[in-house]
């Protein structure tokens, strides 16, 4: 069963899967729509030289 992450502060990248440009993504729910203006045309993964997945974010 995989375990659920419960920290608030996550981090994802920009510019694909083995990228090495990190983003920390808000914490709050009233900071996503600024976050998401600021991000707009890019696309987040769990990075993996984060010690991530590699899956693409929704």
């Amino acid at each position: 069963m995989p375990q659920i992450d419960t920290r608030l502060v996550q981090t994802a990248v920009i510019g694909g899967r083995d990228s090495d440009q990190p983003v920390i993504l808000p914490e709050e729910p009233h900071n996503l729509d600024e976050f998401r203006r600021q991000f707009s045309t890019d696309r987040f993964w769990c990075g993996t030289l984060l010690g991530g997945c590699g899956e693409k974010l929704h």
